[in-house]
């Protein structure tokens, strides 16, 4: 047992650090002490020095991390008195780093027992959450502030990379500084100083006399396959459990799913478990190759060091061909993937870390693929939306496939014992946590008769005196979307150009959550520029435009893009997001916008949602995202109707040019989502005639009405499917959507007859005779321009 005692001044200040390290030492919990005004970083130092005295009774390495914005200037000058001050007493034991907040992903895995912030011109919650997370029981983090009391007018780098013009610094809303700082008052483990005023907050007195706390024994399993010298590497008994799960990828048809909160140990445990895996296939026949994929490579860190410890724990050799690649005994193949390439491969184990930042879509598709996989899934953090992938895509594992489906969730924590206040504060702070309102039946019986009103959010208002509806609001992206960061909280708090839309039930539930960015009205020298390379910050939709089609009309008009709409999970497929963009579309009338735009991720699905609801394609970009899979669309609806000509002209031009791209650099998509991007609500005549000789014209009634057979007649059919397809006026003939999808799929996705047929599940004679069939219909109402 060690008393803590420090030696400070003045006396209030070294009995309060001194109650803040007992109960972090006492509890294995973490203390905040907020440090405000002039000199700061020296007190900061002399606290370390001390807090350092007292740790080094319980460990031989203290390890500091020292985080800054920048390393010149006034950022310089505090961290080199900080310095100074540790250099001059220059304990052993303490070891310091110092680092950016822009690096902040290059220290997730590290753990240390200190932490220091400047926050003079510092706040941006994606960094800050993955830092905080770096500190373990027992340790301390420390926030420079220039002036507490006033915090909520900080201006931060963070507000500077939300400029788009016309805006200024002036103009951010800093909402969420002021959330910030009331969560600091709020929450217990937090000890606020002012070097000129003295404490301004307070934590409970604790008993000096301190010793660790004892972790929980670990019980390791009577039998197992995997080697218990993997099992003796766990540090909790969730682990412990976990990897006992895991064995069962060993079996085919197994789905086995791991969720947890952050911080509890779950990338280490599959980096464990696929050591272990490998350590039974080499005893077995063949070669074997094991796939990994996360959203981020950086996802994977934790999971390859635990990989690397459990084959140097097993003594088996390896090669390390690169950071994503490892060979055993070139029997066993480990690497990582994007989630969109592992698609394409075929592994013996698929393991799928932080799955709910991975689309739906693609884990669909390796559900079809692969016959052992492991997903996991943080529920709560910065790096995704747990709960979108705990709903939706568990619910579909579970009920429409032929997995059997083992599932745990993991709750201790690995750094620091249940219960620590920080990770309360930092999971409230940054909405982590927020969930919407549950729906019970009077609910539904309100979405079914409409009794919905549809808003602006008051932000402030919401953020500062009526959090439960923040809480819905945001609680709704985290369930219903597989990206979700604490900055996009942040941006809609402070960004000048963002706003937030509210569908709410007479029951006061939020059920319907847009977040919208003010774009457009550009001057015409801008432009200009934009037509010459410039990329205006913001203004995403309008610079597409400008870029793709020439156009310098579009951008000068004003718009809302939606950044995100989600509607709670549980009322989906009612009308309620077509209710809240039909509100929207009112609102921005009345405000006089021209347009409502939109860029997402194309689904059939997806696509078809925007179109019923009066938005056209005008875009799709040429690549797909790397982690959806998915390539990304624009939509627009236009608000009057000098837009619509505009917005009308775009739709034409994108039509045209996807018709011509769709062999070269759309090969990978479904004939039907071609079919649904092509769907218009415009009436267009083609600006060619249909393009066929006289010699073509003299085949065509060969192939037509004799044997002539498809190949032959290839060049013709293409010929009459352009026209067609660009050709929308209600005169043109009605072939079948099934028609129109085997046209799609032989002549502009290239498909081999066999390949079409197997695709829509029809025999080859058959296939042939439908794609004349359509072919056909078109044929004939060509022949009469012809006359």
């Amino acid at each position: 047992m060690v008393k803590v005692e420090l030696n400070l001044e003045p006396h209030n200040l070294k009995e309060a650090i001194e109650n803040a390290i007992a109960g972090a030492i006492r509890k294995n919990h973490r203390r905040i002490i907020v440090i405000s005004g002039k000199g700061g970083e020296k007190i900061c130092a002399r606290i370390i020095i001390e807090y350092a005295k007292v740790l080094y009774n319980f460990r031989t390495k203290i390890k500091g991390l020292y985080i800054t914005e920048d390393y010149y200037g006034d950022f310089l000058k505090r961290y080199s008195e900080f310095e100074d001050i540790i250099n001059k007493e220059n304990p052993p034991y303490l070891e310091l780093s110092r680092g950016k907040y822009k690096k902040s992903k290059d220290y997730m895995g590290k753990t240390y027992d200190f932490l220091v912030l400047d926050m003079y011109k510092s706040l941006t919650p994606d960094d800050l959450g993955r830092i905080i997370g770096t500190v373990r029981g027992g340790g301390l983090i420390f926030f420079l502030v220039e002036d507490f009391e006033n915090f909520e007018n900080i201006t931060t780098t963070f507000h500077e990379h939300l400029l788009t013009p016309p805006y200024e610094l002036k103009d951010v809303k800093k909402i969420f500084e002021k959330r910030f700082k009331r969560k600091l008052l709020e929450y217990e483990g937090i000890l606020i100083y002012d070097t000129e005023k003295g404490i301004i907050k307070d934590v409970p007195p604790e008993e000096k006399d301190v010793i660790f706390p004892e972790r929980k024994r670990i019980i390791l399993p009577d039998k197992t396959r995997f080697s218990e010298r993997i099992y003796r590497v766990c540090y909790t008994q969730d682990q412990v459990e976990a990897l006992k799960l895991l064995e069962s990828v060993l079996d085919k048809n197994k789905a086995i799913v791991l969720i947890a909160d952050r911080g509890r140990g779950k990338s280490a445990v599959l980096g464990l478990a696929i050591s272990a895996l490998t350590e039974i296939l080499l005893d077995k026949k063949g070669k074997y190759d094991i796939g990994i994929t996360s959203p981020s490579i950086d996802n994977i860190e934790t999971l390859f060091e635990f990989l690397e410890l459990g084959l140097k724990k097993l003594g088996i050799e390896f090669k390390k061909v690169s950071r994503r690649k490892f060979i055993i005994k070139n029997k066993i193949f480990i690497e990582y993937r994007e989630p969109a390439d592992i698609v394409d491969k075929r592994y013996d184990f698929l393991f799928v870390d932080e799955a709910a930042g991975i689309s739906i879509t693609i884990l669909y598709d390796y559900l079809k693929r692969y016959k052992r996989l492991v997903f996991s899934s943080t529920v709560h953090g910065y790096e995704g939306a747990g709960r979108s992938f705990s709903v939706r895509f568990l619910k579909h594992l579970k009920e429409k496939t032929s997995f059997d489906v083992l599932e745990y969730k993991m709750r201790e924590p690995i750094r620091y014992n249940d219960g620590d206040p920080v990770e309360r504060w930092l999971f409230d702070t940054l909405l982590l946590d927020a969930e919407p309102a549950p729906i019970d039946e009077n609910d539904i019986k309100l979405i079914s008769d409409k009794r919905a009103k549809f808003y602006k959010v008051p932000l402030e208002k919401w953020f500062e005196k009526e959090e439960d509806k923040l809480r819905q609001f945001v609680g709704i992206y985290i369930l219903a979307h597989y990206q979700n960061r604490p900055n996009d909280v942040a941006m809609i708090a402070d960004a000048p150009h963002h706003d937030g839309f509210s569908l709410e039930l007479e029951s006061n539930k939020v059920v319907t959550a847009i977040q919208i960015a003010y774009e457009g009205g550009i001057p015409e020298e801008t432009i200009n520029r934009m037509l010459k390379d410039y990329k205006p910050k913001g203004n995403i939709i309008p610079d597409v435009v400008a870029k793709h089609f020439r156009e310098k009309e579009f951008p000068k008009l004003k718009g809302l893009r939606i950044v995100r709409i989600a509607t709670h999970p549980e009322v989906q497929g009612r009308g309620l997001g077509s209710l809240a963009l039909r509100g929207l579309s009112e609102w921005c009338k009345k405000n006089k916008y021209n347009w409502i735009g939109s860029g997402f991720g194309a689904t059939e699905e997806l696509v078809n949602f925007w179109q019923r609801n009066g938005f056209v394609v005008v875009h799709i970009s040429p690549e797909k995202n790397r982690v959806s899979g998915e390539y990304s669309v624009i939509v627009l609806k236009p608000l009057d109707q000098k837009t619509e000509e505009i917005v009308k002209k775009l739709n034409y031009e994108f039509r045209w040019r996807f018709l011509n791209q769709i062999t070269d650099v759309f090969f990978d998509l479904t004939p039907e989502l071609i079919w649904q991007l092509l769907q218009t609500p415009y009436e267009f005549e083609p600006h060619f005639r249909p393009l066929l000789t006289e010699l073509q014209l003299k085949r065509a009634k060969v192939y037509f009405s004799g044997p002539m057979t498809y190949e032959a007649a290839a060049d013709i059919v293409r010929a009459l499917a352009n026209y067609y397809f660009m050709y929308t006026k209600s005169d043109r003939p009605a072939l079948t959507r099934e028609e129109e999808l085997l046209l799609i799929s032989k002549i502009y996705l290239a498909w081999s007859m066999r390949k079409t047929a197997r695709y829509f599940g029809l025999r080859l004679g058959e296939t042939r005779r439908r794609i004349k069939k359509g072919a056909k219909k078109i044929y004939k109402w060509i022949k009469e321009l012809y006359r």
